[in-house]
Formats: C-alpha cells, structure tokens, sequence
C-alpha cells in the first residue's frame, strides 16, 4: 500500500496498523498500556470543525463532565439520528457514550432484565433472546425489535437513543416506545444534581431531559 500513496509521510502498511498505538491527553505521549486498561487514564478529546468530541471513561465522570459545560452539549452512542432528522442544530461539545461501562451493562437478576442506555438495538435482541426461558414475552419483544430500522443501524443505534429520538421528535414513531411502553418497561434517568430517579416511559417523556 506504500507504493500508492509516494507523497504521504512514511504511511504504515495495512499489517502494521495493529501495532500503533494511540496518543491520550494524559501525556501526550505514545501510550503503552492497553486501552481501557487503567480507570486512571484520561477521558479522550478530540476537537474537529470547532467541534469538540469527549468520551468520558465512567459514569462519574460523564456527570460530572455536564456539569461543568456551558457550551451546548448532546449525547451520542451510535449517532443514528443524524440519518433521521438531517437538520438537527450542531452542538458546541459532543459526548460518546458508546463504551461507558456502567451503560454497557445486560443482566438478569430478580426477574427483571436490565439494559444499560449504550447497548446497542441488537445486543438488547440477543439479550431478549437468551434469557427467554424466563418470559415468554422476551421473544415478542426482540421479534418486534428485529425489525426496527435495518441491521447497520441496530448493531450501531442504541435502544436509549430511540426513545431520546422519540422525547426529542413528539412525531417520531418510535416502535421502541410503543413496545417498550407495552412491555411495561421503566427507565432510569440519572443527572448531576440529584439522585438517580426510575419512571415509566410515558413520564420519560415529559421529563426535561436538556
């Protein structure tokens, strides 16, 4: 591949790309840890068309990281709204939520399934699907959500931000919303200033989520 490219500065082989590492804000420096590996490592930053991108690595800190904006702000995990509703006002910082641990959580326990907001459309399908011997309405709802969208956009859009979609856009016809809300599904919202708080997804929508 180096041949096709005689007047970029020394670009690596396909091959060698697996053996880069990443430059973080902790010290600008070449990292030598795996990424992930350390809770201390800085939240990344990056700033693009003067925009700037962070990814918070804990709950903690994406709370805390709200709290200290003034800029305007959204929260993305897949970022699939912006092929629904093309005109939406840029933001001044976005925050990636997509690896947040705490958000990537899937687990059973007391007769209830939990879902973190960043698992993806299809990992909430696979999830529905492997503890249906629990309920039988687990395998109806991921049968309704298998056809939400297509499979690019289940596999990178979360569930959360559906439902955000349809808090966001009173006339955006959310099939999430509507099973969900059938199943008798609760979210809960967490925020920097007060404690976490769990409601039905008709209340969720008249919450004020800014």
């Amino acid at each position: 591949m180096k041949t096709l490219a005689v007047d970029a500065l020394a670009p690596p082989d396909v091959e060698e790309i697996g053996r880069i590492r990443a430059t973080v804000p902790c010290c600008a420096l070449p990292c030598a840890r795996d990424c992930g590996a350390s809770s201390a490592q800085s939240k990344l930053m990056i700033v693009k068309d003067g925009a700037q991108w962070v990814r918070p690595n804990s709950l903690a800190e994406l709370l805390s990281t709200i709290a200290s904006l003034s800029q305007s702000y959204r929260i993305v995990c897949g970022n699939t709204s912006v092929g629904v509703f093309k005109n939406q006002p840029a933001a001044d910082v976005y925050i990636d939520v997509s690896v947040l641990p705490e958000l990537r959580t899937l687990a059973y326990a007391s007769s209830t399934l939990t879902a973190g907001a960043s698992v993806t459309i299809n990992e909430l399908i696979a999830g529905l699907l492997a503890y249906a011997s629990a309920s039988p309405s687990y395998p109806r709802l991921a049968s309704h959500l298998s056809i939400v969208a297509n499979v690019a956009v289940r596999n990178a859009g979360s569930w959360a931000g559906n439902l955000m979609m349809a808090h966001t856009f009173p006339n955006f016809p959310s099939d999430i919303f509507t099973t969900m809300s059938g199943a008798g599904a609760t979210v809960q919202i967490s925020s920097p200033s007060a404690q976490p708080v769990t409601m039905d997804l008709f209340s969720f929508l008249q919450t004020d989520m800014s």
